[in-house]
């Protein structure tokens, strides 16, 4: 009897669960919807059409960025952004550009650092810098001057530098590159940074 009983409250949990996702998935946006979709395909048959379409679903400026994965009241994807921003990495092999474009579409008007979605898509583009400097450097260095601050700032904003390895190696590799310039820029910026309080 006490098995049946714990097998009925398992099939009620289950359903109430079950009821709570589609009831939460009816409310989503179509953006919303569509990268879940495109992610769900991402994940079962990884083609390039398919990586391309994930791209094109991916919020594509920093508002958008926002609405999804950072939305003030908590919803859309915010729970689950992680995952959905941690697979531009994956895809920086075969369209570097793409995603460079990508990453630097959204954090070119000014963008945190920290803070869930945004330390995510922080470590994606420092993470990208590293592998990617030259190309990295080509598209920042085609950017206004605001645009590549805020690019170079977004990136700079790390609590602690100290053991903030990724960083450094964007610069020496800039510095290999000669792009001496630039490699200034995310030097003045971390010194910028690292005078911030919390650091």
């Amino acid at each position: 009897m006490k098995k049946l009983l714990l097998f009925v409250l398992f099939v009620v949990v289950l359903q109430l669960f079950t009821t709570h996702l589609s009831a939460e998935q009816k409310t989503l946006s179509p953006e919303a919807l569509n990268l879940i979709k495109q992610y769900e395909l991402l994940k079962t048959n990884p083609t390039n059409t398919i990586q391309l379409s994930y791209l094109k679903a991916f919020p594509q400026n920093k508002g958008g960025f926002t609405n999804l994965f950072d939305p003030e009241d908590f919803t859309e994807l915010y729970s689950s952004s992680d995952q959905y921003i941690s697979i531009l990495g994956d895809l920086s092999g075969e369209f570097k550009r793409e995603v460079g474009l990508l990453l630097i579409s959204i954090t070119r008007e000014g963008a945190p650092g920290c803070c869930d979605a945004w330390s995510a898509l922080h470590k994606v583009t420092a993470n990208f810098g590293v592998k990617n400097t030259q190309s990295f450097a080509s598209l920042l260095t085609a950017l206004d001057d605001v645009a590549r601050r805020n690019v170079v700032r977004f990136i700079a904003d790390k609590k602690n530098h100290y053991v903030f390895h990724d960083y450094q190696v964007i610069i020496d590799n800039l510095r290999k590159l000669k792009e001496n310039t630039l490699a200034e820029q995310f030097e003045s910026e971390r010194t910028r940074r690292m005078a911030i309080k919390d650091h």
